[in-house]
């Protein structure tokens, strides 16, 4: 399932991408992210709690950066497994960080593949989640940088 979506940070390019590679104060905005670490050059570790449809899941799940060119693009294989509710997620993710008037344009997008229990639920439910996720992400972001 393709997943894309995009908002904007009134702030400079260089400002939001900095936060971005700043893990620690990044993952405080990621809805559900209870843990996160660098394990490698372009490699990390982490927890994430979240809530599709009626289930509930803890992923542990790894992310690695396959692309980054400084401070315009963005890309990383996720791969996460929650094995009390035998779940998978597999992702490929790319964002672009566009320079405009009103600061930075911020846009994604996402080819997901969910198996297991969570992949019984349709791609509106999972797409509505990711919006809500995605959004409530920005509005974070938003209220670190937008001072």
């Amino acid at each position: 399932m393709n997943i894309a979506d995009q908002f904007t940070i009134r702030a400079p390019r260089g400002t939001v991408w900095e936060f971005f590679f700043d893990i620690e104060r990044m993952s405080l905005c990621v809805p559900g992210v209870e843990s996160i670490e660098q394990t490698g050059e372009d490699t990390y570790q982490g927890m994430l709690a979240i809530r599709i449809g009626p289930v509930s899941a803890r992923f542990a799940g790894k992310v690695t950066l396959t692309e980054v060119i400084i401070p315009h693009r963005i890309s990383a294989r996720i791969d996460g497994e929650d094995r009390t509710i035998a779940s998978l997620i597999h992702a490929n993710f790319v964002s672009m960080l566009e320079e405009i008037e009103d600061g930075t344009q911020v846009s994604y997008e996402m080819d997901l593949n969910v198996r297991g229990r969570l992949g019984q639920f349709g791609t509106a439910v999972t797409m509505a989640t990711a919006k809500k996720i995605t959004a409530e992400f920005a509005d974070n972001v938003r209220a670190e940088l937008e001072h």
